[in-house]
């Protein structure tokens, strides 16, 4: 396998269940389309917004379904993801930024 992109088309289809998840007080479920469908949309969404391949963008969150698309719609739309766990303190998250040199949001 080459690369994520490969990846992302080989086995992100389909009507299976893909991702789960449950807050405490109720659970969703998503199909692997779904899945792809959202990502896809959320990569359009991005490259509409100006994102240019290569891009570094730094995704700050819980672990949800929403990470995962917008993990996923990154990588379609041709940016370089940096994941950091919600749980990172502000200190740590500012010395990764300064690091990783992600695009500003503005």
């Amino acid at each position: 396998m080459k690369d994520l992109h490969e990846f992302f088309d080989r086995y992100i289809r389909g009507p299976s269940q893909a991702l789960v998840y449950d807050d405490g007080f109720r659970q969703w479920s998503y199909t692997y389309d779904q899945l792809r469908a959202t990502a896809e949309a959320w990569a359009g969404e991005l490259v509409k917004a100006g994102l240019r391949s290569g891009d570094r963008l730094l995704i700050w969150s819980d672990n949800r379904p929403e990470w995962v698309v917008a993990f996923w719609g990154c990588v379609l739309g041709g940016a370089v993801v940096i994941p950091v766990d919600a749980a990172a303190a502000p200190d740590l998250v500012a010395r990764i930024a300064k690091v990783a040199e992600p695009r500003d949001r503005t």
